[in-house]
């Protein structure tokens, strides 16, 4: 008869390393989800105010920065259907954590009311529908 049947047990030695190999496992899981959750948190998060107005061919909008990050602004496109797509300029382009800045983009034709439109920044495309500015 083995030793294992007569005492009814597992070996002293199997249980350590059990015990050891959960605890590295839990060890690689954690830090696993620290180091993503610590790389998800440390960027901009881009926010489109309300309110995206057309005076003529130009666009004009504001975008504010939710995250944690500085926001680099300096490669922001617009999109209106029909009526094209530009460069947008933005007052401040090194945009710091809750900060905003208005923005403006000359586009080749203007806008007409209702038209849906994206603004595409490095980091999110926002969607939108134009408020045409009526003069008078």
């Amino acid at each position: 008869m083995s030793n294992v049947t007569k005492r009814g047990g597992v070996p002293p030695i199997v249980v350590v390393l059990v015990v050891v190999a959960f605890l590295i496992s839990a060890a690689l899981v954690s830090w696993y989800i620290i180091s993503i959750h610590s790389k998800a948190s440390k960027q901009p998060l881009i926010v489109l105010e309300p309110g995206v107005y057309a005076d003529g061919q130009t666009v004009f909008f504001t975008l504010r920065n939710d995250g944690t990050e500085t926001a680099d602004l300096t490669s922001v496109y617009v999109r209106v259907a029909g009526a094209g797509e530009a460069l947008a300029s933005c007052e401040i382009t090194n945009l710091q954590p809750g900060q905003s800045t208005r923005c403006s983009a000359t586009l080749t034709s203007a806008p007409t009311d209702g038209s849906e439109g994206v603004i595409r920044t490095p980091y999110v495309n926002l969607k939108f529908i134009v408020d045409v500015l009526q003069s008078g």
